[in-house]
């Protein structure tokens, strides 16, 4: 056995050949000081990177599928859509302009779908002439859509244009409401690998909004607001929120009738991998002078009962810009995030179920801000991101763990940002958020359209 510190190692170097080695030694050490100081920290996000630059940008939507490809798409200085592929680690490529096509959703097998409407114009119901709807699908990550496939041809009278969702596999659903008396909510179903079916009638009534969303296997939930067709001399005083729940394969399987006498102003809905459905809207109370309204919350599993919660109260109406967001997790349990208008300053909250059915757990993200968007990865982490103006308007995100624990509050970008977007991509888990900076130093002050990623999963 050596006993520890009894042989002592010296160098055989010369003093002046030592000395000449720590001179040359002495720049190398200080730059990888300075790299271990500037290395990004865990956690960190790329630089923002501009996608496209127009007058106005609205209506942000993005998701990424196999090999992290991701889709953009957003609407276009109120003229047109636009669309970017964005690669791994959020790069965007080429922006293509289109008056045609409307929206993109995974196709399956390695392919995008499009929804393709006759034009902008005719969606935005501006012409008094039928909507010409159809799809098709492209490579995953081009731009090119392929043929064509007639669906329908929808009244734009009510201004609620065709609308496309799909799951990953490629089953999909598009909804639409069918003008007359009364109007009529269609639905053309599509299991993954085949085409649409005939559109068929889930629901009649006089409409004013309708929202949709798919999980995993097809499953969806279709959220629609408005008055139901009722027989000559029927008197109803207000709107009513029709949830209806189903898959592709069967169709609508359970009807929920919720939040009687109420206007309803905004609506958001989600599905989670095993079906669960969560929705969320503002309303203003029916009959109230002093236009008293609340935010709502439903939330269940695929087939049992909706549990209902009231998670704010305004003392003013709200609109379309105060739209709430709302995902869907499995077991009936979801995350809400909201901001009112009505409070000066506006905060922005978010919602979590309290360990039962219930969303009780609630926080304050910002004391000042929009609501942004939340996204949800396979493994369960979850990312929330919106704009804060606590100070200075500001782009964020923050992420829960699988466990349940919020990390650390990161911040992306500066300037006049709003519109934001979340999602994951599935193979790295890197998170990506997307918004709109109206405070883009370009010629005629064009809003710019901006991504971000963050650090990928770990492989430990």
């Amino acid at each position: 056995m050596i006993a520890r510190g009894k042989f002592r190692v010296r160098s055989r170097l010369p003093r002046a050949a030592r000395a000449r080695l720590n001179a040359q030694m002495r720049p190398l050490l200080a730059a990888l000081l300075a790299l271990a100081v500037l290395a990004p920290a865990a956690g960190a996000w790329t630089r923002p990177r501009m996608v496209a630059a127009y007058n106005e940008i609205e209506s942000v939507r993005m998701f990424h599928g196999p090999g992290d490809v991701g889709a953009i798409s957003w609407n276009r200085s109120g003229d047109a859509w636009g669309f970017a592929a964005l690669r791994r680690g959020a790069r965007p490529g080429p922006p293509l302009r289109s008056r045609q096509l409307a929206g993109v959703v995974p196709g399956g097998a390695g392919r995008w779908m499009w929804l393709g409407l006759g034009s902008y114009r005719a969606a935005e119901g501006s012409c008094g002439c039928a909507v010409r709807t159809s799809w098709a699908t492209s490579a995953a990550g081009s731009l090119r859509a392929g043929p064509r496939h007639r669906v329908a041809a929808a009244e734009p009278e009510l201004d609620i244009a065709p609308a496309i969702a799909a799951d990953r596999r490629g089953d999909a659903l598009i909804a639409w409401v069918q003008g007359g008396r009364p109007d009529h909510v269609m639905v053309a179903l599509r299991r993954a690998g085949g085409r649409f079916g005939r559109p068929r009638s889930v629901l009649a009534g006089h409409l004013s909004s309708v929202e949709i969303a798919i999980g995993d296997h097809g499953r969806f939930v279709i959220g629609a607001v408005g008055l139901p067709h009722k027989r000559p001399g029927a008197e109803l005083e207000s709107d009513r929120l029709e949830v209806l729940r189903g898959d592709v394969a069967a169709g609508v399987r359970h009807r929920d009738l919720l939040n009687l006498d109420a206007d309803f102003l905004a609506l958001d809905a989600s599905v989670a991998g095993d079906g669960s459905v969560a929705l969320a809207w503002w309303t203003d109370l029916a009959g109230e002078t002093d236009g008293t309204g609340s935010l709502y919350a439903a939330t269940g599993s695929a087939a049992g009962p909706l549990t209902v919660d009231a998670l704010a109260t305004t003392e003013t109406s709200v609109d379309d810009n105060a739209r709430p967001s709302v995902l869907a997790e499995p077991g009936g349990r979801a995350v809400a995030m909201w901001h009112d208008q009505a409070l000066e300053p506006s905060p922005v909250m978010l919602a979590e179920n309290d360990g039962g059915g219930h969303l009780t757990r609630i926080r304050r993200l910002t004391r000042c801000g929009e609501t942004g968007d939340l996204a949800r990865r396979a493994d369960g982490r979850v990312l929330a991101a919106w704009a804060s103006c606590v100070h200075q308007t500001v782009v964020r995100a923050q992420s829960r763990s699988p466990r349940g624990a919020w990390g650390r509050v990161h911040t992306l970008d500066r300037g006049d940002v709003g519109t934001v977007a979340a999602s994951f991509e599935p193979v790295s888990g890197r998170p990506v958020v997307a918004w709109v900076n109206d405070d883009f130093n370009r010629p005629q002050g064009e809003a710019a359209l901006m991504v971000a990623a963050g650090e990928p999963r770990s492989r430990r």
